[in-house]
């Protein structure tokens, strides 16, 4: 995801479409695993994180329904 906002920053963002495509590839494999009681989830925050600068990177992207879905997820 770093690279992404790199790209980001740098106005590239069909460069960092790549990455962000990835980055909510993984958000979704996440959600979809099972959680067990055992096995709490213990990279929430680092998922959140992915999640907040996902939407970011489509709300830029004028793509507010796909944004609000993972805002709506986090």
């Amino acid at each position: 995801m770093g690279s992404g906002l790199t790209y980001i920053r740098k106005k590239q963002f069909e460069r960092a479409q790549f990455y962000f495509c990835k980055v909510n590839d993984f958000i979704k494999t996440q959600l979809e695993r099972p959680q067990s009681d055992d096995d709490p989830r213990r990279d929430d925050l680092r998922l959140l994180t992915l999640i907040f600068y996902t939407a970011y990177y489509y709300a830029l992207q004028d793509q507010l329904t796909t944004s609000d879905e993972l805002i709506e997820t986090g």
